[in-house]
């Protein structure tokens, strides 16, 4: 029975700690502007959202498409689903809430790439 009630303290001290982080968040304002980064890769940042049934073959389709415009000079990246899937999102499941969380970063990390202007993200 102590060993709940220190679970539970735990647990009620771990969100606590993250609504303070979350609300002690500030927005940096980076000195090398989105038209700088445009001018120094060549091409403005995009991000391709390749949709469909698992196994459908959008990874492949990115991959041809990855090598044609590297072929053509540009810095491309492509964000794989099952490749996240196996890092950044490895502890979400496939409930609704977990797609959606899934869906959610994906879209946070080529949002960055993007304003980056480093890579053109294929999701």
């Amino acid at each position: 029975m102590k060993e709940h009630g220190i679970i539970q303290i735990l647990e009620l001290i771990t969100e606590v700690i993250l609504e303070k982080m979350a609300k002690n968040l500030t927005k940096h304002a980076f000195t090398i502007s989105r038209e700088q980064r445009e001018i120094n890769t060549g091409h403005p940042g995009r991000v391709l959202w390749f949709t469909g049934l698992s196994g459908s073959g959008k990874s492949t389709i990115a991959n041809a498409l990855d090598e044609v415009l590297h072929g053509r000079g540009l810095k491309t990246y492509i964000l794989d689903g099952d490749n996240v899937r196996m890092g950044l999102n490895g502890d979400l499941g496939f409930s609704p809430e977990d797609r959606k969380e899934n869906i959610r970063r994906i879209a946070e990390v080529a949002r960055l790439l993007k304003e980056n202007k480093d890579k053109l993200p294929f999701c």
